[in-house]
């Protein structure tokens, strides 16, 4: 993912914001706009071992279990809760 990496003067942390053509604005139901980045989990295959922890977690359904993980793109929402909990570090989150 293209983006831009700032550096305070006064602190060794990078901070990365994402280029502005990654940026989607919508409108949200207080007709509010909101500048957002469309995230979507995705398997590294080579990681993961079947083990279903990714499936109990995610709160849409959107994971499949055949030997290994797959994602149903219609129903994930990007929240990276199946992110946060596989224990093989086999769930990243990427533009969608």
């Amino acid at each position: 993912m293209d983006a831009v990496r700032i550096q305070r003067v006064d602190s060794p942390k990078t901070y990365t914001f994402p280029m502005p053509s990654q940026v989607q604005t919508i409108t949200d139901s207080q007709d509010r706009q909101v500048r957002v980045i469309p995230l979507l989990a995705s398997v590294i295959f080579d990681k993961c071992v079947g083990c279903g922890v990714c499936i109990k977690t995610c709160p849409t359904g959107a994971i499949i279990l055949n030997r290994v993980a797959s994602i149903d793109a219609s129903r994930c929402t990007g929240c990276g809760q199946c992110v946060a909990e596989c224990p093989q570090e086999a769930l990243v989150l990427k533009r969608a």
